[in-house]
């Protein structure tokens, strides 16, 4: 990944995708310029807030709660998005009996992180087929692509539609360092969530720490870690850091899964009754 990030980065195009996104006309009916994919941790708050304050863009954030984002986490996401007068769709998935499959099977079959962007992404193009929105603006600090050429912007044509969704990764096209993104959050109104796990927003990365490091032998982490560090974003001090303890937080995530699981099939008989 390094060599091939050194070798096929081009800042002149992401400098050019941006211009693109900030400049391709809404589909006619659109309410708004974009829907920022606000998640109410660090990074989306940022793009949230850069795409409303600096890029001066018409959005509506929307919020995909997989069951495991704490309630704190969703308040403070209200209150950011009032403070910056943006309205905030929330739509709730199910999410935890997928985590509970792929845990009975210690995660040998996938990490929930990638089924959870899966699902992220069939919700967030639908909510824009619903609105008619044809730009998405992500919290992401790295690539879309990688070869041949790094790029910022991923474009998604959906079969249903006629027009084209772009796919931005706010952060990453910037060139944002850590470092740069404290201001914002202060104008944010961001407030931390002490979350255990490389997250600050979702409970899930904590969760299954140390039953996947056991399985696969190295920090679940290891390869997100790798493209910030790659991308210059966090240090390699930075990331090693993050990397150096693994907590067990096994029996707290059989006891959530046991619980939702739990409320799922209660309200599922509920229901059909």
């Amino acid at each position: 990944m390094c060599l091939a990030y050194e070798n096929n980065f081009d800042p002149a195009v992401l400098d050019a995708e941006l211009d693109q996104f900030l400049t391709t006309k809404n589909e006619l009916g659109a309410q708004y310029d974009a829907i920022v994919a606000f998640s109410g941790g660090k990074d989306s708050t940022v793009s949230l807030y850069i795409a409303v304050k600096e890029f001066k863009l018409n959005v509506m954030a929307v919020l995909v709660d997989n069951g495991f984002i704490p309630s704190e986490v969703i308040e403070n996401g209200r209150e950011i998005c009032d403070r910056l007068s943006v309205p905030l769709l929330i739509e709730k998935v199910e999410f935890a009996s997928k985590v509970k499959e792929l845990w009975n099977t210690n995660f040998s079959t996938s990490y929930p992180c990638n089924e959870c962007t899966a699902l992220f992404h069939d919700v967030m193009t639908r909510v824009c087929i619903e609105n008619r929105v044809n730009r998405v603006v992500l919290g992401r600090n790295w690539w879309r692509t990688l070869d041949p050429v790094v790029k910022g912007v991923r474009i998604v044509q959906p079969p249903e539609v006629s027009w084209s969704i772009q796919f931005l990764s706010l952060p990453f096209v910037l060139g944002l360092k850590e470092e740069y993104i404290e201001p914002y959050l202060n104008k944010a109104g961001w407030k931390r969530k002490d979350i255990y796990g490389d997250s600050t927003n979702c409970l899930i990365p904590g969760l299954v720490e140390k039953t996947v490091y056991d399985r696969i032998g190295y920090h679940p982490e290891l390869n997100l870690l790798s493209r910030e560090v790659i991308t210059g974003f966090i240090t390699k001090e930075k990331a090693l850091q993050q990397l150096s303890s693994v907590k067990d937080l096994s029996g707290e995530l059989r006891a959530i899964l046991d619980e939702k699981t739990k409320e799922d099939t209660s309200q599922g008989m509920t229901s059909c009754s």
